[in-house]
């Protein structure tokens, strides 16, 4: 039993480290369009815009994806944990929704990118 046990401890602390390597892909993207946005939006045709949100949209998507199916293992995992008789420290709330929190999450700051992008665009006295 303990055996098996500081396996699960062992795959909780990978999926953990996983969905972080998924989120903060997510924000190295975002961030990139970000910076796309307030540095040249402005010079950008309709599609340069478009083809860079397209590029960025699917680059949304995997990593939500990829996030949210990791944060869901992670959670079957603590599940599985617990019920062998083990004790999970430092948790949160967060941990428990922690699937719909990574999706959730990026899910936002897509949208206000997008919609940051948009504002960047704009031109004075244009509208």
């Amino acid at each position: 039993m303990l055996d098996h046990q500081l396996q699960l401890i062992e795959l909780i602390s990978i999926h953990r480290n996983e969905t972080g390597v998924h989120v903060m892909n997510f924000v190295a993207v975002m961030f990139g369009y970000v910076a796309t946005a307030f540095f040249v939006g402005k010079q950008l045709s309709k599609f340069q815009v478009s083809a860079i949100t397209i590029l960025y949209t699917f680059f949304t998507v995997l990593p939500t994806l990829a996030g949210f199916e990791s944060a869901k293992t992670l959670r079957a995992l603590q599940g599985q944990y617990i019920d062998f008789g083990g004790e999970l420290v430092n948790t949160s709330l967060l941990t428990a929704i922690a699937p719909e929190a990574v999706a959730g999450t990026i899910i936002m700051s897509w949208i206000i990118s997008v919609v940051f992008m948009s504002q960047a665009r704009k031109i004075e006295g244009r509208k």
